[in-house]
């Protein structure tokens, strides 16, 4: 067991102070895109097998790692498989298989659930500090993606996309017009600058003596 957990709650290596460290809020969880549940528990033994793995994650560093949990599915899948592994493995899912099983909201709903679980492992003062860190990438993010989404909308980049679209095709006809122009076996142009071969004499001929 770790130092100053025990068993049980009641038991005399139990410290209260560590357990709330650990764990103050209720458990999270999220459904895969089969409808199946998955229980977010983060602790001391999820952290250990984090930090074993071959990704290395230390849970002390999270906000280091918020920003690529939200962009990266992949990384997000692979951290989401060490923190559910006992599961995986009762259920025998392979990391293949778990992966699988996200995908679309289930991504996100993930996400947040391990976000969410994760600051709880904190005692509350370096908490409330990361869950405000974590909260205001959330809200940039959104802004970003509803001013693209705005964008959209701008009559100006349509206009721009259209002649963006109009300059390729102009640009893409004229390379077929210089194909078709070009007679069969013609020789490349050598206006291009490169150089002809040099024909070199072989050391046996005698040059032709005038007459």
């Amino acid at each position: 067991m770790y130092p100053g957990l025990g068993e049980d709650k009641n038991s005399p290596g139990f410290s209260f102070q560590a357990y709330t460290c650990i764990r103050d809020t209720q458990m999270k969880f999220f459904k895969d895109v089969k409808g199946d549940d998955w229980e977010v528990e983060v602790t001391v033994a999820t952290a250990i097998r984090l930090m074993n793995c071959s990704l290395k994650f230390n849970i002390d560093d999270l906000q280091d790692y918020m920003h690529r949990l939200s962009i990266d599915p992949i990384f997000l899948c692979n951290v989401l498989y060490m923190v559910c592994k006992p599961q995986c493995d009762e259920r025998k899912i392979t990391d293949e298989q778990f992966g699988a099983r996200l995908g679309g909201q289930a991504i996100s709903d993930a996400t947040d659930a391990f976000i969410q679980e994760a600051l709880s492992y904190f005692p509350k003062f370096k908490r409330d500090a990361q869950l405000a860190i974590w909260t205001k990438q959330k809200e940039m993010e959104e802004r970003l993606y509803k001013n693209m989404e705005v964008q959209t909308e701008n009559p100006m980049l349509e206009k721009a996309v259209k002649a963006a679209l109009k300059e390729h095709s102009n640009t893409f006809s004229k390379s077929l017009e210089l194909l078709a122009s070009a007679p069969s076996g013609t020789a490349p142009d050598n206006s291009s600058g490169c150089t002809k071969p040099e024909t070199k004499t072989s050391g046996t001929e005698q040059p032709v003596s005038a007459p």
